[in-house]
């Protein structure tokens, strides 16, 4: 235990592992409510069926790309790829709130019974 103490301490004390760290404290803060946002908002709409069929949509995508992208943190500098990405994810993000908040129309299959539902 001693020796996790001190590795944070260190880590706390050095400028660019701090911001570091934080910077990815704050990415997944904001991964992780993107996702409750969506998931709760597509619970909302279409139960939980319209939730898991909202998590397939983005894991399988994901799930695809991650073998071809993972060859650009090899190719080029690794900072550079975490930014382009993080900017990508970024805008996705935005792209995502901006729909929500517009109430854009709903992108998957209409035949479900619930679908779709105002609360």
């Amino acid at each position: 235990m001693k020796d996790r103490v001190r590795i944070v301490l260190e880590v706390a004390k050095a400028p660019n592992l701090r911001r570091a760290e934080l910077a990815f404290l704050a990415f997944n803060m904001a991964e992780f409510a993107t996702w409750v946002a969506i998931l709760v908002y597509a619970y909302s709409r279409g139960g939980a069926s319209g939730s898991g069929l909202v998590a397939v949509i983005q894991l399988v995508p994901a799930g695809i790309v991650a073998p071809f992208a993972s060859v650009a943190g090899d190719r080029f500098r690794p900072e550079r790829v975490l930014v382009v990405s993080s900017c990508i994810q970024a805008a996705a993000q935005g792209a995502v709130a901006v729909a929500l908040r517009v109430d854009a129309p709903v992108v998957v299959p209409m035949g479900w019974r619930r679908w779709p539902r105002r609360v």
